[in-house]
């Protein structure tokens, strides 16, 4: 009896660290599986974020361009009104609509 209280301890050590041996291989793949699963959605986030920032970076350049061709119009137009002289040029955007439209 002495000897079996003191194995039993001893044997349910072992056999609880058995089990955690040859369970962590199978533990460690789904560890590893579920670790590619979460970077792979992270990258793909980076990824669309991205493209979104290309997007308004993209957007933002377009209206500043188009800010820019307004400025330049309305500057032509008021050293026109300033010189007494007729401007008859259509805003930006106007004339390109009505060419479209005529097509």
């Amino acid at each position: 009896m002495l000897v079996w209280q003191g194995m039993a301890p001893m044997a349910i050590t072992s056999a609880a660290f058995s089990l955690v041996i040859i369970e962590s291989w199978g533990t460690t793949m789904v560890i590893a599986s579920w670790l590619e699963e979460t970077l792979e959605k992270r990258r793909q986030r980076q990824i669309k974020a991205a493209e979104n920032a290309g997007v308004v970076r993209g957007r933002a350049e377009a209206a500043a361009e188009v800010q820019q061709k307004w400025e330049e119009w309305n500057q032509r137009r008021e050293d026109a009104a300033a010189a007494g002289e007729e401007f008859n040029e259509p805003p930006p955007g106007v004339a390109s609509e009505t060419e479209e439209a005529l097509q």
